[in-house]
């Protein structure tokens, strides 16, 4: 998958829950393998940066909130297969959450940092989803 990153966690949210639903290792795995790859815009790697900023964060909040609710949801469906995909790489979807809340709360008084994300060709061009992480801070 190529396409921007709310394409691909479109793609792969569904990819996720065809897997789990189906009861097809190999499907499932796919969506993991891709949920993690460097070389899908897509995935955790590429979409949310070190420090939370997301690939859509310039566009409007409902497209950058959408793509955490993909996150969400695909973590949601493999936290539920035995995978946990939350706490991957230091909690860095949670940093996302964390930077969109701040972002549209303008907290932070001019210090969030909001930098243009390239997608993997290097180009920066190119609904209420909260609901999973408070489903977190519940569950564990």
């Amino acid at each position: 998958m190529i396409a921007n990153g709310n394409w691909d966690g479109a793609a792969l949210s569904t990819l996720v829950a065809i897997g789990a639903l189906t009861d097809s290792a190999w499907i499932f795995q796919r969506a993991i393998a891709m949920y993690v790859s460097p070389f899908i815009n897509g995935s955790l790697v590429n979409y949310v940066t070190d420090w939370g900023q997301t690939m859509e964060s310039a566009r409007d909040q409902a497209h950058a909130q959408l793509g955490l609710g993909l996150m969400g949801d695909i973590c949601t469906v493999a936290g539920h297969q035995g995978v946990d995909l939350w706490s991957r790489d230091h909690n860095k979807l949670a940093r996302a959450f964390n930077w969109v809340g701040e972002y549209n709360l303008f907290h932070g008084d001019g210090q969030l940092r909001a930098e243009p994300v390239p997608n993997i060709f290097g180009r920066t061009d190119g609904s209420a989803y909260w609901t999973r992480m408070d489903d977190q801070s519940i569950l564990r």
